[in-house]
């Protein structure tokens, strides 16, 4: 599923129009980075969790050419799935 497929679903599920579906997926997805950048985690209880964690450096081996790389250390955002939601999944 993607964007506009998204804001079809949720439009004609609530009523709404389609750009107010697209206004509040914006400013959703907004809040979301704003929210990551400052480091910040965000809950949906039984949803999703996502949290920043920073890598260490390390050395690396390229599998191609089996060259030694150094891989800088980085923040990556990483993602838990809520109980309820895994529980739907997996059913």
């Amino acid at each position: 599923m993607n964007k506009t497929e998204l804001i079809d679903i949720i439009s004609a599920k609530t009523g709404f129009t389609k750009v107010i579906i697209k206004n509040i997926i914006e400013a959703f997805i907004s809040s979301v980075k704003d929210t990551l950048c400052k480091g910040e985690r965000i809950s949906l209880i039984g949803f999703i969790t996502l949290f920043v964690v920073e890598r260490n450096a390390r050395n690396a081996i390229n599998p191609r050419t089996k060259v030694k790389i150094y891989i800088p250390k980085k923040k990556v955002v990483k993602v838990k799935i809520g109980t309820e939601l895994n529980n739907l999944i997996n059913k």
